[in-house]
């Protein structure tokens, strides 16, 4: 992702020179400098202001009303800048505002803060200012931002309860093994008696973690650490990677159909806001998040620009359900692309929607059981040897 960096230098008049530059490194905007006669004396990269996606859909709405009633633009951030009590977006809004009266775009000044909006979201300001639908443009952004990140939150709410779980289970089994069990070991060393096979075995278990278990999180960490790190640094790793995504059972399938369904609203948007098709498929493959996948975007552009329909191009990939490549097939022939993009979109979000309402229903029983096989079968190992016992008496 790229950053923004401010700048102080001296060209070679010796005049000082300041300014802000975007680019992924601070090394990459020290050599721009140099490139352009500046001697570079200070860089540093510029803080940019948090701004959360329910917060950026809001903005795009209301700017979206306000432009739409025929109010300047510098007006109408002046207003939601009256009535909103987010200081971060506060900040936003008059560094927006400063760069406006300056005679800059509003899609040229949004370019300074790339963590929040992205190529993609500058692309479509950009078209609207262009076409001069910028109303239209801010309401397709709030809606698009909307959709998404409700997408997004019923993923993670759907991943937030096993593992919460999962965690609260491995928090127990810890207790057990590092407090409960060596109790029970004092116990059973006064019975004088050889312990079952399966209780000795979870003593011994309890031993190793009491021993050495803050050490094994420290190499799990490690290990962990050291696989993400390589991943993030090697393009071969990542779409290793991505592509054994795809092939996990049931996950790889969902996780097929997110791709697609954030691919086709994406992709309906910067059509419908008149942006060409080879680029509007460029801009749609940067924001996905998958190297296989974008590689496949990328083969249907270069198959469009040698002068195939997009439906046969896309057809190419093997990638895509007969039914999309219908519907494409139909948005066409009948100029209505952007509908039919947003009801693939639409479709998938359903189905998605149904397979987490239905994986939920199907964890909730499974997770109990493995806890109650977990501690459990802990609780058993501890009370086998008295409930011998017991029976010899």
């Amino acid at each position: 992702m790229s950053k923004l960096y401010r700048y102080q230098g001296i060209d070679q008049n010796g005049a000082r020179k300041t300014g802000t530059y975007q680019t992924n490194s601070r090394k990459n905007c020290e050599q721009w400098l140099i490139a352009n006669n500046i001697f570079p004396l200070n860089i540093a990269r510029k803080i940019q202001p948090k701004i959360t996606t329910k917060t950026l859909t809001t903005f795009c709405y209301q700017l979206a009303a306000l432009v739409n009633a025929n109010i300047a633009l510098v007006e109408a951030l002046n207003i939601i800048n009256a009535e909103n009590k987010h200081l971060n977006l506060q900040k936003l809004i008059g560094e927006l505002k400063n760069d406006i009266e300056n005679g800059n775009a509003l899609s040229t000044a949004l370019k300074k803060y790339p963590e929040i909006f992205n190529n993609f979201l500058c692309n479509l300001i950009y078209a609207g200012e262009k076409s001069g639908c910028l109303d239209n443009i801010l309401q397709y952004i709030a809606t698009y931002t909307e959709k998404t990140q409700t997408q997004k939150y019923l993923i993670l709410k759907a991943l937030l309860y096993p593992l919460t779980v999962l965690c609260v289970a491995l928090a127990v089994t810890i207790i057990l093994l590092v407090f409960v069990i060596p109790q029970f070991v004092a116990i059973f060393a006064s019975f004088n008696a050889k312990l079952p096979f399966y209780t000795q075995l979870i003593i011994e278990i309890a031993n190793f973690t009491k021993s050495y278990g803050v050490y094994m999180l420290w190499v799990i960490a490690f290990i962990i650490w050291l696989i993400v790190y390589f991943i993030k640094r090697s393009a071969k790793l990542q779409q290793l990677c991505d592509d054994f995504i795809f092939k996990l059972p049931i996950f790889g399938n969902f996780f097929k159909k997110t791709l697609i369904c954030h691919f086709a609203r994406t992709f309906a948007i910067t059509f419908k806001a008149g942006i060409p098709i080879l680029e509007a498929l460029t801009i749609t493959a940067t924001i996905i998040n998958n190297r296989i996948f974008q590689q496949k975007i990328i083969n249907i552009s270069h198959s469009i620009a040698n002068g195939k329909a997009l439906h046969l191009a896309m057809q190419e990939q093997n990638f895509f359900a007969p039914m999309i490549l219908q519907f494409i097939t139909i948005g066409e022939e009948s100029g209505t692309l952007d509908d039919m993009l947003n009801k693939i979109a639409s479709n998938y979000e359903y189905e998605l929607n149904k397979v987490l309402d239905n994986l939920n229903k199907l964890l909730e029983p499974a997770l109990m059981i493995f806890i109650g096989i977990v501690v459990g079968g802990l609780i058993i190992a501890m009370y086998l040897p008295i409930f011998r016992l017991g029976m010899q008496l």
